[in-house]
């Protein structure tokens, strides 16, 4: 690993000094190649520098590195893409100032831990500042004239890409061009829109196809085409497990001695499950991973409103015109399920009686 340099001043005057010898060099060759004399020996770094011609990636990361690399880039006569992250907002009119194009790495920071007194008090002013500004950032780049992509580098996760666009269009970035930044864009400061990026005669049809608006957050993928081929569809018969509200009963036995009430599991939203919570009385536990795979629908919730401590991992499926399924306990005792669908829905608060 390079040990060398140390610091952000000492990287910054290696860089310096690296586009300095770079052009030195390739003067030096020119004269030397001109006057048929003998000219610097032959160094393919510095050669691989002095011929490139294209855009120059710097991956700075903060909007002060983004600034600071401009400053370089124009000092050697580069054009560069910074890639940066959310944290730009800060400077927003500054880095629109660079007339250059960004990649912007969509990610955001994690919500501050504030359950308790204690962690309130530790939270840092500028980490909430962050985490409230952060899915604006797109938004005002695009207020700004900046063209930017997106790019999934550097995601948690439990992060998605399509998950986080959709937070910056809700944070107010228009649809079309989150959409760009996806699609036109990139091709665009890749070199390739002549083949990828839109859907045109001619070019490569790659497209994904969706039952609503992409952005919107209850819109599934139901079928990925690349170059002109079905790399994925879902099944046309639609999710075998259907939002609604079902009420549970433990079939059988009761697992590991643990007696577990009669509850109700309320799957939300526009075709397939999106979210949901469990529910007994009027205290409820959200659904968290909510999966749907093979007709399967998979899912964790804290079992404290059943009563028990931990997380319990629950699946169901449909078999016949049943709906049955089992939770499996945090010890690892398995429970049978038997769900009965008492409501269905198309829609999160437009439940119907079945």
């Amino acid at each position: 690993k390079q040990a060398y340099p140390g610091s952000l001043m000492g990287s910054i005057a290696l860089l310096r000094q690296t586009y300095l010898d770079a052009a030195w060099y390739a003067r030096a060759r020119d004269v030397a190649e001109r006057t048929l004399q003998i000219g610097p020996d032959v160094d393919r770094a510095l050669e691989a520098i002095a011929s490139y011609e294209g855009p120059w990636l710097f991956e700075t990361g903060d909007e002060l590195s983004a600034l600071r690399a401009a400053r370089v880039g124009r000092e050697a006569g580069l054009d560069l893409i910074h890639v940066v992250d959310s944290a730009v907002y800060a400077r927003v009119e500054q880095i629109a100032a660079l007339d250059a194009p960004l990649i912007v790495r969509l990610t955001f920071p994690e919500t501050p831990s504030v359950e308790s007194y204690e962690d309130e008090v530790d939270v840092d002013l500028a980490d909430l500042r962050r985490w409230d500004w952060a899915p604006h950032a797109p938004r005002m780049l695009d207020e700004n004239g900046v063209r930017f992509a997106f790019t999934a580098t550097g995601l948690r996760k439990d992060e998605t890409l399509l998950g986080n666009v959709r937070r910056a269009v809700r944070a107010g970035l228009d649809g079309q061009t989150a959409l760009a930044a996806l699609t036109v864009v990139p091709a665009e400061l890749a070199g390739v829109d002549d083949r990828v990026g839109r859907l045109e005669p001619g070019l490569q049809a790659d497209f994904v196809v969706a039952d609503g608006d992409l952005f919107d957050d209850d819109t599934s993928i139901t079928a990925t085409w690349v170059g002109g081929q079905p790399a994925f569809e879902a099944d046309p018969s639609g999710p075998a497990i259907t939002t609604g509200t079902y009420d549970v009963g433990v079939a059988g036995d009761e697992p590991g001695g643990a007696v577990l009430p009669e509850f109700s599991v309320v799957l939300r939203g526009k075709h397939a499950p999106k979210s949901g919570v469990l529910r007994v009385g009027e205290e409820q536990a959200e659904l968290k991973g909510i999966t749907v795979d093979a007709g399967r629908l998979s899912f964790r919730a804290d079992l404290a409103v059943l009563g028990v401590e931990g997380t319990g991992r629950f699946t169901l499926r449909r078999l016949g015109e049943e709906v049955v399924g089992r939770l499996v306990l945090p010890d690892g005792a398995v429970a049978r399920l038997r769900p009965c669908l008492l409501y269905t829905s198309d829609a999160a608060d437009d439940l119907q009686p079945v």
